[in-house]
This record gives structure tokens, sequence and C-alpha cells, in this order.
């Protein structure tokens, strides 16, 4: 499918709903489906997305990852079936900043098996946040591709009378022959809110259209609890604490497959308004995530030369405080500190079966990643509807590695860590530690013109430090070869523009935004060396820029009906070596037509298509090669037959079309009906149902 053609279904199917129309007397605010989600954004957040619990609560994601992946403009790299890993406007891996309240959450694998957002099930928050550009220097250090925020802070309105209730829900996803369910309370009183969960899921593997088998198979278990307290009526202290175990995860683009990973995630917020006063709010947030992973190849076919386990973990620490001041009716300043502090390790052992020699590797050699930080904003009012936000940030980072002096096995031959930083990057690698001054900062204007529209226009500066991985990884083996992390990586500046309207009517709902990002010491993973007939793959710091846009729609057409349309672009280029970026998605187009009919039972039904592009800007020294364009159509339906019941069902893939993502990696190894190297198919025509019951 080409390009014109997809742009052409955008211009087609929106003045065929225009053209008619009985809307009501608000402006279109939201709309949320499984496959679309567009929300009208808050004034001084023109490029944040938020997921409500209404769309959390669908009933058939596996995670956050899944439900992002609607996002216009978010993408995803799968090494996995559920293994999504959010890619904002082209930039992904660390530089999505995840996080859960204020606490930033990192997974246990350095080939990225488990990203932070494959930890965070849907049904344990109250809802999402997506920040695409321009963000606010309140909300954390890094973050220079964006950030995806969840919070577990369950709040009922002030007049809402004592009460409990609860839900259970059942999917069943026949793409993978499995079951998904949770169950839950929640409620409160005058002084209390209360929320608790349990989840867990059973996935088998997939068949392509093409009757290829995948595998897939994925078994988890999960929970939460919030606690919200109320001391006084200008008090509020919440508390979430979540619980994810999983008990095995297939992954065919990974050597090794998950055996068993322990995740807790606890955050806090202690929040004091005082009206009238000069300071008006005064916040402390703080809380902490602990990850226990551990990986196998105990399934991988070449388990009878070679026996490898690992076990990581990934531990991080966080705490700011935060003061809004009235400096005057039409000017808040806001003011903090914030701290956080990550601690990785990982060790890995390998049986030679034929030569009976076992070898310890480190994978992350004992490393502590931490960050302090102070930040001011000013949001001003101007006259005539125009709003000016200003900010800036100054952090002090430090990267340490207390085990670069452990030895290693490189190939056949022994060395320390230490050596092969020397060896592949020059002497200035000797020095493993870092300390480094980092700014950030932006300005944001917007002019609301009229009472439903909306321009803004914005620049700023965003920056990090390499991550652990990036700067520390051991010489151990990787998909294709080995990788060695870089400990001379100078920080990733990322320099944006960003321009849109946003526009709510009665009768539909319009978003466009451009935007234009320069990064200096883009880290770019690259092949730096061979050993043996296998690549050395290592980081290096190059030039690159981005731009693109999104367009997000959403017409009222006739009383009844509505249409989504999105559109998403990007390109992305290494200015320094003239080639294209690596893992870069292809132009993309979601659009649906839905009906909701009834009042006493309440029912829907929706037909839509995905619509890709083919994407042959590509970096064949990532590795990865071109795709071609697909379009995939999908038929959801739904009805409340009684309160408090819901009921969903739908048909995915709905003409059984072989395709695959571009961003999905390759097969590691021949698993399956897969051969090694091949891309891997997405699933083929399946069904899915599920059922929610509130009571």
């Amino acid at each position: 499918m080409t390009r014109a053609w997809m742009v052409l279904w955008v211009f087609i199917l929106i003045p065929a709903s225009a053209v008619y129309g009985q809307h009501s007397q608000e402006a279109l605010k939201e709309m949320i489906f499984k496959e679309i989600v567009i929300t009208a954004p808050p004034i001084e957040e023109p490029l944040k997305e938020k997921i409500t619990k209404n769309a959390l609560d669908f009933g058939t994601y596996v995670n956050m990852g899944e439900v992002l992946e609607a996002v216009p403009g978010v993408s995803a790299v799968r090494r996995g079936a559920s293994a999504t890993e959010p890619v904002i406007r082209g930039l992904g891996w660390e530089r999505v900043q995840t996080q859960v309240g204020f606490v930033p959450i990192y997974g246990g694998c350095p080939a990225r098996m488990d990203p932070p957002v494959t930890y965070l099930q849907p049904e344990n928050f109250q809802d999402a946040e997506v920040i695409k550009g321009i963000p606010s220097v309140t909300l954390g250090p890094g973050g220079t591709a964006g950030r995806v925020m969840v919070s577990t802070d369950y709040k009922r309105s002030p007049e809402a009378p004592p009460q409990l209730g609860g839900w259970v829900t059942s999917t069943y996803n026949g793409a993978r022959n499995g079951f998904l369910g949770s169950a839950g309370f929640k409620g409160g009183n005058k002084w209390v809110d209360v929320y608790g969960t349990v989840n867990g899921i059973d996935y088998g593997d997939y068949e392509s259209a093409d009757g290829k088998t995948v595998p897939a198979d994925q078994e988890e278990v999960g929970g939460a609890v919030s606690l919200g307290f109320k001391p006084r009526d200008d008090h509020r202290w919440s508390n979430g604490i979540i619980f994810v175990r999983d008990n095995g995860i297939e992954f065919p683009s990974v050597p090794m497959d998950s055996e068993k990973t322990t995740t807790w995630i606890y955050n806090t917020t202690y929040r004091m308004d005082f009206a009238g006063k000069t300071l008006e709010r005064l916040q402390v947030d703080g809380g902490f995530s602990l990850l226990d992973h551990r990986m196998s190849n105990r399934n991988k076919p070449n388990r009878s030369t070679l026996e490898a386990v690992a076990t990581t973990s990934s531990d991080s620490y966080a705490g700011r405080t935060l003061q809004d001041w009235r400096l005057t009716p039409s000017i808040l300043l806001t003011t903090g500190l914030d701290y956080y502090n990550l601690e990785r390790d990982g060790m890995r052992n390998r049986f030679v079966v034929a030569s009976g020699k076992t070898f310890i590797d480190h994978i992350w050699p004992d490393i502590t990643q931490w960050n302090m930080g102070g930040f001011s904003e000013l949001h001003i009012d101007l006259a005539n509807d125009w709003h000016l936000r200003a900010g800036g940030r100054i952090d002090g980072a430090r990267s340490e590695a207390n085990a670069v002096d452990d030895t290693i096995m490189a190939g056949t031959t022994a060395s320390t860590i230490r050596e092969q930083f020397v060896k592949y990057y020059g002497p200035a690698a000797a020095d493993v530690d870092r300390s480094e001054l980092l700014g950030s900062g932006n300005l944001l204007l917007e002019w609301q013109m009229i009472e439903e529209l909306t321009v803004f226009v914005g620049g700023g500066v965003i920056s990090r430090p390499a991550n652990s991985t990036e700067r520390y990884y051991a010489f151990s083996p990787a998909p294709g070869g080995y990788t060695l992390g870089n400990p001379t990586l100078d920080p990733e500046i990322k320099y944006e523009l960003d321009w849109g309207v946003n526009w709510a009517k009665p009768w539909g709902l319009f978003q466009l935004s451009l935007f234009y990002d320069w990064v200096s010491d883009y880290i770019l993973p690259t092949q730096i060396g061979t050993l043996g007939n296998l690549p050395v793959r290592g980081f290096k710091n190059v030039d690159a820029q981005l731009y693109g846009g999104e367009l997000a729609v959403i017409l009222r057409a006739f009383k009844h009906w509505s249409l989504p349309v999105s559109l998403a672009y990007v390109r992305g280029r290494n200015t320094t070596e003239g080639k294209d970026l690596p893992e870069i998605p292809p132009l993309e187009v979601r659009a649906a037509v839905r009906a909701e009919y009834g009042k006493k039972v309440p029912w829907w039904v929706e037909f839509g298509g995905r619509f890709a592009a083919s994407q042959h800007y590509v970096d064949e020294s990532f590795p990865e090669d071109e795709t071609a364009a697909f379009a995939v159509f999908h038929l959801y339906g739904g009805l409340k037959p009684v309160k408090g019941l819901k009921l969903i069902a739908g048909i995915d893939n709905l003409f059984n079309t072989e395709y695959s993502e571009h961003l999905t990696r390759e097969a590691v190894f021949s698993v399956g009906d897969l051969v090694a190297g091949e891309e891997i198919p997405a699933p083929g025509i399946s069904f899915f149902a599920a059922a929610r019951y509130e009571f």
C-alpha cells in the first residue's frame, strides 16, 4: 500500500462523515476505542495524551505498551508477542522515561525483552499520560523521547457517599488460545479511598495468516493496592503498591526466555493545598521499584551445546519536593528538587557441553547511576487569551561501575571488562566513572483564539546521560554476536521545535502537531568490530535529526455514528554519516467507523483498519531490513445487557493478512516455524471475547 493511498483514505473519510450531523451542545472531549485513543488535551499541555480508566478497563490489553500503540505518534518495538517497547516520534529505549507516579521504572534484561511498560498491567492503574514533546521540567530528568506516566491514585469525588463495590473480568484471546482475567474492589468514605485488584494471564503460541507457529507462551500474575487518606480537606496522602510475577515468557527475538521475574513498585505523595495563600501547594513524592529477573536458553535450539542462565536486578529509588507560588493572579511559579538512584547488576552462567567448562560473566558490572536536580517553571496568563510556560532545570548525574576489573570470557580469551573497554574505545575508556552537569528547559506559547480552538508553538532542550547498558554493558553474548558498552559516551542532547493546533467542537475533534528535533551526540548502537566470525556491537555518538507530525480527528457523522482517524509520520537521519536512523516506524494511518445505539440495552459496533506504508529508510548496519506495506482490518462490538455487565467481542486481522511489523525484531534462532534471521509475522485472523461485571 502506497503512502498516497493511505493519505487518500483520510481525505475521503473525513469529508464523507462531515456532510450530515445531529450533535450535542458540548464539545467533543474524548473518544476511546480499542484501536484509537484520541483526547482533547488540556490547556498548557498540548502534547499530552491522557488515557482514562475507561480505556484501561477495555479488558484485552496485556500491558500498558499495548494500550500506547493506539496513541498517534507512538509505535512499539517487539521482541516477544507482548514485549512492547514504546517508540515516541522515532525515539525509543530508555529515552522514553516510564514512571509510576514520580518513580522511574527499569527492566531486567539488557536485550530489552522486558521494557518497563510490560510490568504495568492496565487494571493496576487509574489513568496514564503520554507526553510526546515540550515536557514540563517538573516531571524529572531525561526523557529525550518523551514520557509514559501512570497513576495509581484512586481518588473519588469529595461529594461521593460511603460505598464499597467491586468487579470481575475475564477475556479469551483466540490468537494465543489463552485467558486474561482480574478481580478487585474499590470504594471509601469521607476519610479514605481504597482500590485493590489481582490479575493473571495464561497465553500460548500464535499462528500467522500463513500458518507459521510463533513462540509466545506467557504466564503472569499480579495485583495492586491504592490507599488515599484525607486527614484534612486540603490535605491528601496517596499510596500505591504493585506486585508483578512472571512465571515464564518466550521471546523469539532474544537468545534467552524469561523464567521468572518479581517486581515490586511503591509510590507515595503527600499534597497540601493552601487556597488564597502565596504558597498554593506543597507536595512531596517518593517511592521505589525493585526487580529481580531470571532468564535462560532452556527452550532455545542451542541448549544442546550451551546452557546459559542469567540473573539480573534493577532497583530504583526516587523522591521529589514541589511548591507552587502564586506571585500574582496571573503568574504561578513552581519550584522543587528531585533525586533518583538506579542500581543494576547481572551475572550470566554459561556451561559449554563439549568442553564441560563453566564461564561466569557480568552483564552489568555492579553499576550505580544517580541524578539530583533542581527546577523552576513559570506559568503566565498573558493578555488576550495567551499563555506562556517557561521552565528550566539543572541536573548533576553520576555513573559508576564497581566490577569492571572482574574477569570475563571474550570469545576464547579471558580478560577484564575494563581491558575490553580500552581495546574497542581507546585509553580514555579506562576511566569508567563519570560525573556530568546537564541542563534542560523549554518555552511553550499558547493562544486560545476562541473557546474551542488553541494554537501552540514551543521549543526546548532535553538532555540525558548514557544509560547503564549503553555505558557499561559487559562483553557478553547478545543477539547476532556480542555487545560492549562505551564508558566514553557524551550526554545525548535533543533540541526540539513543536507547532500545533487543537480544535474541539460538538461535532468533532481535530488535532495537528508538527515537530523538528535535532539531537546532538545521539547514542547510536552500531558494529564496532568482529570476534571470529561474529560482530561486536557497541555505541557511539553521532548527530541526528528527526521530523514529522501527527494528525488525529474524530467526527460525529449522524447522531449515533462517529469516525476516528489518525495519521503519524516520522523521518530520522544520522546526519554525521549521512544514513537513516534505525528503528524508525513507517507512515501509519488508522481509521474506523463506529455506531452506538440503544438506551435500555446500549450496544456498539466498530469496523476499522490500520494501514502501514512500506519502510525502506533503514540502517542496514543496525541491522534491519526493509518491510512491505500492509493493511489489516478489525470488527468489534459490545453491549451492556444488564446493569453492571459489559460484554465485548471482536475479530482482529479480519481478512487473515500475512504481514510483519517493521519494529518487530527478527528471530534470533530457528524456533517454532521460524528460521533464524526471519522477520517475525504478526498473528493471523483471531477472535476475542471479554466480559466485565461491576457490583
